[in-house]
């Protein structure tokens, strides 16, 4: 396999620099982490070597480092992974980089791109939040493994979130398109349009009237009292109060009822 002697010529030109590194690029423990990770890698070890690589780059990423871990990464055949992290060095700083592996990384980089398919994912929505297997893309085209399914999801605000699993089947350009349906209108809490308009309920006029007749009722009770020649006096007078009394209630009663229901209309 000819990615392991490439990957010691890489580990090789870190080698001689690593005074250097002590001297200006890292913390103690960082450092620590990068040392052990070289003695790894020198004998192919290559796994625990991207674990230690990992852990001083949690430290303090530096070109130098992030370098290694995509060196790591190519030798496992981790080849998107790979070249997602030399890219990064680009990003970060790759002058500050040893001659040999700045005169390479370009050409590390085409290979693993020639390797590698390249997502591009388009949106119906602009500035939806992208994601793939849970990890926001930040930069498209973002490289995948070809064979491995992965999982992209779009986001925003006031749209559904839009998700699909995707396959790509061989090295280069692999483009992924998902429509975001916008959320459905929450509608607001009805309102009886009496109570908006102000107006009393539909029931008022009824309970108006059903008072306005039994008033009426206990006043012919009342006046029939009135009209017995069996009754005593006093007993005529208290009848003849409660009947105006009755009636009096009855007519307001009524009165209010119409009223009401005139309103309503």
């Amino acid at each position: 396999m000819h990615t392991r002697p490439w990957l010691a010529v890489t580990f090789a030109s870190f080698l001689s620099s690593a005074g250097t590194a002590r001297a200006q690029d890292l913390p103690p423990g960082a450092q620590a982490h990068f040392d052990r990770a070289v003695e790894l890698a020198d004998a192919a070890d290559y796994e625990r070597a991207l674990a230690e690589f990992e852990r001083a780059a949690a430290i303090r990423e530096t070109p130098k480092v992030v370098y290694n871990v995509a060196s790591c990464l190519r030798a496992l055949g981790r080849h998107a992974l790979a070249l997602a992290a030399f890219e990064r060095v680009m990003q970060l700083d790759a002058g500050s980089l040893p001659p040999a592996s700045r005169d390479n990384l370009a050409r590390y980089i085409a290979e693993l791109r020639s390797e590698v398919a390249l997502l591009s994912v388009r949106t119906n929505v602009p500035d939806a939040a992208l994601t793939v297997d849970g990890h926001p893309l930040v930069h498209q085209p973002h490289p995948v493994e070809p064979g491995d399914e992965i999982v992209v999801v779009a986001r925003r605000a006031g749209y559904r979130q839009a998700r699909t699993t995707a396959r790509p089947r061989a090295p280069g350009p692999f483009e992924v398109s998902l429509a975001l349906e916008p959320e459905p209108a929450v509608p607001e809490p009805s309102v009886q349009r009496d109570e908006e308009a102000g107006r009393p309920p539909a029931w008022s006029p009824w309970i108006a009237m059903g008072v306005a007749v039994a008033a009426a009722g206990a006043g012919a009770f009342f006046g029939s009292r009135v009209l017995d020649r069996d009754a005593a006096e006093d007993e005529a007078d208290s009848a003849a109060t409660g009947a105006t009394v009755s009636f009096s209630v009855a007519g307001a009663a009524a009165a209010s009822g119409v009223g009401l229901w005139i309103w309503r209309q």
